[in-house]
């Protein structure tokens, strides 16, 4: 209790609060506001992240004197101070603040930090020496997409079929050869188009930034949960980019469905320490309904539309959620 009675305690639960909140606000504007554009889902989820992390320094600045008893007395709405020496269940509520904030600090690091290192340095592989007739046909698939960054493509070896960016500057598309054996010419085309449309955006270098942003929360769940569902979110908008380029959302449907089947799942779990086999199905389960959602998606596509007035929105959602956290202390 001493720990949250201190300034960086009553920062860290002002967070962990005001995430929350912030995370009911911005889930219910999503479904009333039937946005369903995921470029736009994910700038109203990174609220999620920038209110909570920003709101505190800014309010200390603007009213120096927020934290003081007269201010919780008189203005607060909400003191969590005042819930953290009650008891839940026979312990304190900063007891089990304190469990939140370690199964946060476990799941961050087994579902963010860790596979999303993986997925930004990963590893080239080894050049593959291909069959001619892999080289063929993923020329073949590049070339139908025109001016596409595709044309520095390069298949490497690997056990699991998988295709991705690596570097930050200059981004080089890698294929693994069991990739380009498992996938037909308009599923390979549509993979190399979706692939291209997170060169356009710049993704890697923006999962950098939003993997530096949640580091900082990295003891708060909801930060984990406002990366994952960015991470679809950015997914989601490169499978809409290959459809318009490509104009066959069922062959990326379908590319999707045969390389989870081969590589979701890798039996970690039977072999390795309890710990890392629950992460292990963990994250799994979670990569396998990722890819049903966006199958799902693709199956019934409908080009999104974006909300009116969408800017406004954003700002008046964060300037007055940003308002009435003002008053959760």
């Amino acid at each position: 209790m001493v720990f949250f009675s201190s300034p960086a305690g009553q920062y860290v639960v002002q967070v962990l609060a005001h995430s929350m909140l912030m995370a009911l606000v911005v889930e219910a504007l999503v479904k009333i506001w039937e946005v369903t554009r995921p470029g736009t889902r994910l700038q109203f989820r990174l609220l999620y992240l920038l209110v909570p992390l920003m709101g505190w320094p800014l309010y200390q600045l603007l009213w120096p004197d927020r934290g003081s008893a007269e201010f919780r007395q008189t203005l607060a709405l909400i003191d969590m101070q005042q819930f953290l020496p009650l008891h839940l269940g026979g312990l304190p509520i900063w007891a089990w603040v304190s469990v939140v904030m370690g199964l946060g600090t476990l799941l961050f690091a087994g579902r963010a930090l860790i596979p999303t290192l993986h997925n930004l340095i990963s590893a080239d592989g080894e050049e593959a020496s291909p069959a001619p007739e892999l080289v063929n046909k993923l020329n073949r698939s590049a070339q139908k997409l025109g001016n596409l960054p595709v044309s520095n493509a390069r298949i490497v070896t690997g056990p699991w079929p998988g295709a991705y960016l690596s570097g930050l500057n200059r981004s080089r598309l890698t294929v693994s050869a069991p990739l380009v054996e498992l996938l037909d010419e308009e599923e390979l085309e549509a993979v190399l188009a979706h692939e291209s449309a997170h060169a356009f955006h710049r993704d890697n270098p923006r999962g950098w930034s939003l993997l530096l942003l949640g580091s900082v929360m990295f003891y708060n769940p909801v930060a984990l949960v406002a990366l994952q569902r960015i991470s679809q979110d950015v997914e989601m908008a490169c499978d809409d980019d290959a459809v318009v380029w490509t104009g066959r959302p069922l062959a990326l449907a379908s590319a999707l469905l045969k390389t989870a089947d081969v590589s979701i799942g890798t039996g970690l779990e039977s072999t390795a320490p309890t710990p890392v086999a629950w992460l292990s199905r963990l994250d799994a389960r979670v990569r396998r309904n990722m890819v049903v959602e966006r199958v799902s998606r693709l199956s019934h596509y409908g080009t999104p539309q974006d909300v009116p007035l969408k800017r406004l929105r954003l700002a008046l959602t964060a300037l007055l959620s940003g308002a009435l956290l003002f008053f959760v202390v």
